[in-house]
């Protein structure tokens, strides 16, 4: 073992196992935030059919959570590219990042069943708010001095890193000050966000993965 390893202290395997496993849990777990009916003995065609237009917020706030979810694994899968090993500290940060990953179908399935209710679309957004925020302070950490990641790591690369980092807790700043208006359906503004990620990261700056 060489010094490097002995002073960080920490292979990355088992916490890549654990964050894998915590996203999976979580893309997974949102269906069950659409509703259903638990029995349908006896509901004609026409009452099925109305449920189900009638579960339109639901989906599309499935379909915004997970898309969402599916950014934030992007963004870790990049950290743990590049980040060779981690301490303590990094460790902790990680584990706060995916607690706040494991509440959004929480938060995403409140939001859907009271889709006019701007305190449920606040309660969503500064859910993933702190989770983008948390990602990035772990990227600056690791980055910082190149302390957990390779020595000869772009100074392009780290910062492109900290810009994908922020664009998440972006938007979520724009939807908070949208439900703070009283603005129905303000967590819409997250359907921007594969277009701006195509646009910006994996388009002309494509980030190294």
């Amino acid at each position: 073992m060489d010094q490097s390893t002995e002073r960080i202290g920490f292979g990355k395997g088992r916490l890549e196992s654990l964050s894998d496993g915590i996203f999976a849990f979580a893309m997974t777990l949102l269906a069950f935030g659409v509703g259903y009916p638990f029995t349908i003995k006896g509901i004609s065609a026409a009452a099925i059919g109305d449920y189900i237009v009638s579960l339109y917020p639901d989906f599309i706030h499935y379909i915004i959570a997970f898309v969402i979810v599916a950014a934030f694994w992007m963004i870790h899968h990049m950290q743990s590219h590049h980040i060779k090993f981690v301490d303590r500290a990094f460790l902790w940060l990680n584990i706060l990042a995916l607690m706040f990953i494991a509440l959004i179908p929480f938060s995403s399935s409140i939001a859907g069943d009271f889709p006019n209710v701007p305190l449920t679309a606040l309660v969503f957004e500064v859910n993933l708010l702190a989770a983008g925020l948390l990602f990035h302070v772990q990227w600056q950490y690791a980055t910082k001095d190149h302390y957990l990641v390779d020595k000869n790591l772009s100074p392009s690369v780290i910062r492109s890193g900290k810009e994908l980092t922020l664009v998440i807790p972006v938007f979520s700043c724009a939807g908070i000050v949208l439900a703070l208006l009283n603005i129905p359906y303000s967590a819409g503004v997250y359907l921007f966000i594969p277009l701006f990620l195509l646009f910006r990261y994996i388009g002309p700056l494509k980030l190294e993965f």
